[in-house]
Parts: structure tokens; sequence; C-alpha cells
């Protein structure tokens, strides 16, 4: 006699946790334009009232928003919507670094396509300001060696400067949250670096933006890179680490 097996009971669904339905509610309003970047959200009970939730659930959202950086929490001004999306761009990044551990060489063919482009747009689309800015920086590189920390920070705006130019928000954005990883791409080649090699580098892709020379923007990024490689050595197969 055929046996009937005992119906399946349907998998019970996990609650969802506190605070994840009113985090989407207030994205919806932000994303709406209800509070726009930089403004002040309302008090927590009037908060809580508009989107009809409770304030526990309420403070449990917020507490995400602000892990995110979507937020920013003062003390004696409030809670305000983040100005900007790079908070939120950086948080997610600094996750990659923790989780996915990529390496120098991920990084550089990261920075290859994305810098390539920005200097092909710089070059057609910088203005006066932008070049003085990029003079200057390439001035301090000058002026100090391409391992000192002066000289770390002056690369690191030097390119920051180009991502602006471009008039690109999304990809200056990305370029803003890989701030870490552009560190660790120069720290990783500064101690074998040769500084005349690497202000040569930096003084062709300026050249070409300046002359407004979109192609050899590009490849003068590209050789950029390549050196930036050979600098790095053994480091380029090593998991990069947050540098704060």
């Amino acid at each position: 006699m055929p046996t009937t097996s005992p119906r399946q009971r349907p998998a019970r669904r996990r609650p969802r946790p506190v605070g994840v339905d009113t985090l989407e509610r207030l994205k919806r309003l932000i994303g709406e334009g209800r509070y726009q970047p930089g403004s002040a959200l309302p008090a927590e009970r009037e908060l809580a009232a508009t989107l009809g939730v409770s304030r526990p659930s309420l403070r449990e959202a917020l507490r995400m928003l602000a892990a995110l950086g979507a937020i920013e929490t003062r003390h004696g001004s409030g809670t305000r919507v983040s100005a900007t999306s790079a908070g939120v761009l950086r948080a997610s990044f600094e996750f990659l670094l923790l989780l996915d551990r990529p390496t120098i060489d991920d990084l550089l063919d990261a920075r290859g396509l994305i810098e390539g482009h920005l200097a092909t747009r710089a070059a057609m689309l910088r203005d006066d300001d932008d070049l003085a800015a990029l003079n200057d920086t390439a001035a301090i590189m000058h002026a100090n060696a391409i391992g000192s920390r002066a000289g770390i920070e002056a690369n690191r705006r030097f390119h920051q400067t180009i991502a602006a130019a471009a008039r690109s928000t999304v990809l200056e954005r990305f370029m803003a949250c890989l701030d870490d990883g552009i560190r660790a791409c120069i720290e990783s080649g500064a101690a074998t670096a040769n500084t005349a090699t690497s202000h040569a580098a930096h003084d062709a892709i300026l050249a070409a933006i300046t002359a407004g020379d979109a192609d050899a923007a590009r490849v003068a990024v590209a050789e950029h890179m390549r050196l930036s490689g050979i600098n790095a050595g053994s480091a380029r197969t090593r998991p990069v680490k947050r540098s704060r």
C-alpha cells in the first residue's frame, strides 16, 4: 500500500529586522526630494509621525543610514541628510576593502580604466582654474620626493583634481571613494619609484590636458599606471589595507 508523505509546511519567512521598512520609507522620501541633500531632518517625534512608525523603529533606521554615510548627526545641530553621495560610496568601498580584499593590481586596473576616461574628459572640459590647480599640485610634487608625505599627498590631489576637471559627478564620486586605494597604490610604489620618472609621468598627463589632447591624456595615464605597477613590484598581489 503506497504511503503518503506528510504535507510539507511552507518555509517560514524570517521577520524583517526592526527599522528596515522604516529605512525604505525614509529612502523614498529622500529620493522624492522631500528632504534635500544638506537639509535637516525633522525632530524624532515629528519624523516618526510623518512615517507612521514607532520611535524605536525610526532610531534603528537612522542608525542604518548613519552607518552608510547617508545622514550626519552632530551635537547641537540635529540630523541632516548628507550633502553629497561621497560618504555613502566611501562606506561601501570600505566594506569592499574589508571583505573582498582587492589587491594593488585590482586597483591599478580599475584606476587605469576610470582615470583614463577622466583624463580624456578633463582634456576637453578643463578651464583655467583646473589648470592652475593641476600646476600647483605638480609644483608641490616637483619640490618633494615622491615617497615623502608631502609628495604622496600632492600626488593624490593631482588625480582628484583631474577627476573634478572631468565634470562627471558620478565618476568623481567613485574616485573619492577610491581614496584609500589610490593612497595604497602610491605608497606601494613609493619606496622603489624614481622621483624624476614619476614627475615626468605626471607632467605628460598635465601637458596633454593643458593642450586639450584627449588621446594623449588617455595614453599618458595608461603609461603612468604601467609604471606604477612596475614600481609596486611584489606588493601588487597583496590585499589593500584601509589607511585609517
